[in-house]
């Protein structure tokens, strides 16, 4: 089983932040050079406002302030994403002014598809089975369907997860 998985990590690059940008009228764009994306784990989350789940946890901050967060856990050679957050009011700028949901998808996509791990699986429960999730509203659903949409996951009847399976690259 993995111990970490900063190893398999890479911050995105400027431009790569670009892509994830929503242009907005009327409204200030978002300064890339202002964004910080973080892979903690363990107690390196302990001082973050937004709480966590799983043992890894992707956070994205805009001028030093959380901004959005995505809590994972590896289970056998399954990468299992348990969280999908935008932050509260300081938050708003990247929950309205990026695609935050689709840069998670795509950085554990890479962390999973990393040829040095023994990840073959990005998996995900369905809504009902996430805690804290009876009765929740539909924008706190969206970035889930969202997240599922962008890797293509399927929903497995039998194991009653989302799964992307992973190819590994050489």
């Amino acid at each position: 089983m993995l111990e970490t998985l900063k190893p398999y990590f890479s911050l995105p690059t400027p431009e790569e932040f670009t892509g994830y940008v929503i242009p907005q009228y009327g409204v200030t764009p978002i300064d890339v050079s202002k964004l910080d994306l973080e892979l903690l784990e363990g107690e390196e989350r302990e001082n973050l406002r937004v709480p966590t789940k799983g043992d890894a946890s992707m956070l994205l901050r805009y001028k030093r302030r959380e901004g959005a967060v995505s809590g994972a856990e590896v289970r056998e050679a399954d990468l299992n994403v348990l969280q999908l957050q935008g932050a509260r009011q300081e938050g708003f700028r990247v929950n309205s002014g990026m695609r935050w949901v689709n840069l998670f998808a795509d950085r554990w996509l890479q962390i999973a598809e990393h040829p040095n791990n023994e990840l073959y699986r990005v998996t995900m429960r369905p809504l009902v089975q996430i805690e804290g999730f009876t009765g929740m509203s539909e924008s706190a659903r969206r970035p889930y369907e969202q997240f599922t949409s962008r890797l293509g996951m399927r929903f497995s009847r039998e194991q009653d997860i989302f799964v992307r399976d992973v190819q590994k690259r050489r």
